[in-house]
């Protein structure tokens, strides 16, 4: 009996995961941390998602296959140019890499000059426009590196990550969940590629590096974030998919989207 109830509660969690709008880029993952490589030493020093995170980025947008000789090129480059202090076994210093340090790395190890930065908290954006600056971003097929709690929990750590996708669940044009790569996991992790509630993701944002320059105040109004499908709307109460409760559940990437309007563009 519970063997059928759980194919049946599978059955209706992929057929939901069939009908929900979603927009996802394939970001290829790696870890900030990679011992036999010699990258860092343990967790408890390894201050590297920042440049982890902008690797992980740069690799999907120039094409190439991240590896830890990548993110060690971006620490030598850190030292090189004095935004760091010297080195301990690619270990970075406290507190790691902030967003300006990224920003210029970017420009100048992958010529990706053309960012932005904008905090949830002090001089930036609210969460609501910079949600739509995600949507626009992805959409131009470019990730986005954000600043967040480690394992999205409040009493982390500050954290980089990659925020690959969105998801809207029920089709109201409403964002239900985010998708990341998380440079702080090991490989073969569930967390190193996972979804979490949008919720959650929000309770610990503060802040958002973008790869393309664009005019946020175009992004501020109270449209949906994403197209609505009012013929796909019993799909309201499904449950979601979130890993830690179903990791067997995966998302495909969202190669066959609905086309977006075209009214922010």
């Amino acid at each position: 009996m519970k063997r059928a109830l759980l194919v049946a509660v599978t059955f209706v969690l992929l057929i939901a995961e069939a009908f929900a709008y979603e927009v996802r880029l394939d970001v290829p993952w790696v870890s900030q941390l990679d011992i036999q490589n010699g990258l860092g030493t343990d967790w408890s020093s390894s201050m590297n998602c920042g440049p982890t995170a902008l690797v992980m980025s740069a690799a999907y947008l120039k094409e190439f296959s991240p590896t830890t000789r990548h993110i060690k090129k971006v620490d030598e480059w850190l030292v090189q140019s004095g935004l760091v202090e010297e080195l301990k076994q690619y270990n970075l210093p406290e507190p790691g890499t902030g967003q300006s340090e990224l920003r210029k790395a970017a420009a100048s190890l992958y010529g990706l000059g053309n960012t932005r930065y904008f905090s949830t908290k002090f001089w930036g954006l609210d969460k609501e426009t910079q949600l739509r600056l995600i949507v626009y971003s992805l959409r131009m097929n470019y990730p986005v590196i954000v600043g967040v709690k480690g394992r999205m929990d409040q009493e982390g750590q500050n954290h980089w990550m990659v925020l690959t996708g969105l998801r809207d669940r029920d089709l109201d044009g409403h964002v239900d969940e985010v998708h990341v790569n998380d440079p702080g996991t090991n490989p073969g992790s569930y967390l190193s590629k996972i979804w979490y509630p949008l919720s959650r993701f929000k309770n610990v944002w503060w802040g958002s590096i973008f790869f393309l320059d664009v005019d946020a105040s175009r992004f501020v109004d109270n449209r949906p974030l994403l197209p609505v499908n009012p013929a796909q709307k019993r799909l309201r109460n499904m449950p979601s998919t979130y890993t830690e409760n179903l990791p067997g559940i995966r998302t495909q990437s969202g190669s066959a989207l609905p086309p977006f309007s075209s009214d922010i563009e």
